[in-house]
């Protein structure tokens, strides 16, 4: 009973955790004056009371063995933490511990690799033989192994249930080669973080195309998820791009107000939530490269995803724009070209050289190389045929291609009823008024009112409508400069373009439901 009085004045409530074998073991130690000396030690190097209880056989040892094998391990790299976690290892014999780390190392281990799985020290060397050559048999490289020391302490049966139960859930045999320490996680956890993700709206083809999450806690992927949706990223964003749940919240945070540093808005970011996953330095280099490009600080907001971009993959894209005729000043204003495909611009601009718009115009018109070719043709037959656009001025002017035809045909018709003050029957010759393709309605009609307002003569042309706010308005007042005459203008305008914007955006969505019922578009004629 002397045994059992003094562990339970030692361990108290962990006493329950003795075994009756520990205490066999105890009972028949002569010398019992080290054994509260051990108990303190082991406190002092961090080991807990109930792993003490589980180890008790520490305490029936010679206090100098246990000093020798914590020295020689610390000697080895292993951290006092490491050493606390797993107490069993003080228990063996010094040369048992040499041979185990010594075959491990002849094996191709490196320091660290063992140091982050300290109970393999101790084991028989024929359990870790076996254990190796399990995996090896299984298809896992010894390279891999060795990244995944932990595989090396499991049970080779628990191994290949694991193993099976992945390629049940779709998992490819070559993605478990990968990342092989899923095969140490507890099948459970694997099913409740599958179930998890695709409960948050990752597809199953996403999980399995970054299944190295379902190895994490699922208190982790909660805090990596909520992480993200505090910064913004939609569940769609999330969704598509799964593999942001495997990356440590700190660094997306540093990630995200980097970019943000740089000026691209929050809503870009959402956009292209990838960024995320790349480094600051990553992405700062990529950002110096596209300003050196020429490309302003504000088209890289509006083409953010260019930072995700290999610089490589860039430089060729811009070699293959540059061969098509388009100087550097022109990429830099349609920067969204740069993202893609060179055979894809090779194919749109063979399209258009066949649609008659010669290499010149589609050089300075660069944009339309970002275009759905047969939406330009649609674009183009349409506003010949219906609107009565002149082919060669349409070919002269192919920026109007990029429009919504709807909208463009609506234009016309506003500038006829509305700016001309034409009736709706009578004739009109468009071609007539090519300079006013390209201003907006709200601006043409803005003017015209100020015009009328201070009784300035417009003529039958409107050509004063085509010049600036600056002229118009200082032919009133000429006491203002120019920046404040424009100042002025822009405040004039504003109402009118805020009222023309929000009929059009409805105008664009009442022509497109009616394109899918009829087949044709709204205006057939102007």
């Amino acid at each position: 009973m002397e045994v059992e009085s003094l562990l339970k004045e030692l361990l108290g409530e962990h006493f329950i955790r003795v075994s009756e074998f520990s205490l066999y073991f105890l009972r028949k130690i002569q010398d019992k004056g080290d054994m509260r000396d051990i108990f303190n030690y082991l406190l002092d190097l961090g080991v807990k009371p109930y792993r003490i209880a589980v180890q008790v056989k520490l305490l029936g040892l010679k206090l100098n063995r246990i000093k020798i094998i914590y020295n020689y391990l610390r000697s080895l790299g292993f951290s006092k933490k490491q050493i606390a976690s797993q107490p069993h290892v003080l228990g063996y014999k010094l040369t048992a511990v040499q041979r185990d780390y010594d075959y491990l190392r002849n094996l191709g281990f490196k320091k660290e690799d063992i140091q982050k799985q300290i109970r393999l020290i101790g084991y028989k060397l024929e359990t870790i033989m076996n254990h190796f050559n399990f995996l090896l048999n299984l298809g896992i490289s010894k390279e891999k192994i060795i990244k995944s020391t932990n595989l090396l302490s499991r049970n080779p049966e628990t191994i290949q249930r694991n193993y099976i139960r992945l390629l049940d859930l779709g998992v490819r045999k070559e993605k478990i080669y990968r990342y092989p320490s899923l095969l140490a996680r507890n099948p459970l956890t694997i099913q409740r973080n599958f179930d998890y993700l695709i409960s948050i709206g990752i597809h199953k083809e996403g999980v399995l195309s970054h299944f190295q999450l379902l190895g994490f806690r699922p208190k982790i992927i909660k805090e990596h998820y909520n992480n993200l949706r505090k910064l913004g990223i939609k569940d769609e964003k999330i969704a598509s791009q799964a593999r942001l749940l495997t990356i440590n919240p700190e660094k997306i945070e540093n990630n995200y107000y980097h970019l943000i540093g740089l000026g691209i808005k929050k809503e870009k970011i959402n956009k292209n939530a990838n960024l995320l996953s790349w480094t600051p330095e990553t992405i700062q280099s990529n950002y110096k490269r596209l300003l050196d490009l020429g490309i302003s600080k504000e088209r890289l907001n509006t083409y953010a995803h260019l930072l995700a971009m290999s610089p490589k993959t860039i430089q060729r894209n811009l070699d293959n724009l540059i061969s098509l005729g388009i100087n550097k000043e022109r990429v830099s204003r349609a920067a969204g070209l740069l993202a893609m495909n060179p055979e894809t611009i090779q194919e749109h601009h063979a399209h258009l050289r066949n649609m008659g718009i010669s290499k010149e115009r589609i050089a300075s018109q660069a944009s339309l190389l970002g275009r759905n070719p047969d939406t330009l043709s649609r674009n183009f037959e349409y506003l010949i045929n219906k609107v009565g656009l002149d082919e060669s001025r349409l070919k002269n002017h192919p920026q109007m291609l990029m429009e919504n035809p709807d909208a463009f045909a609506k234009k016309m018709r506003i500038l006829k009823l509305e700016t001309l003050g034409l009736r709706r029957g009578s004739i009109f010759d468009i071609d007539e008024y090519s300079r006013f393709y390209i201003p907006s309605p709200a601006s043409l009609m803005a003017k015209k009112k100020y015009c009328i307002n201070h009784k300035i003569y417009l003529g039958e042309k409107l050509s004063l409508l085509l010049r600036s706010w600056s002229y118009l308005i200082r032919r009133v007042n000429n006491t203002l400069n120019d920046e404040e005459a424009n100042r002025e203008g822009k405040r004039i305008y504003t109402p009118f373009k805020q009222k023309y914007d929000k009929w059009m955006t409805e105008y664009k969505k009442w022509a497109n439901e009616f394109f899918k019922r009829r087949g044709r578009r709204l205006i057939k004629k102007v």
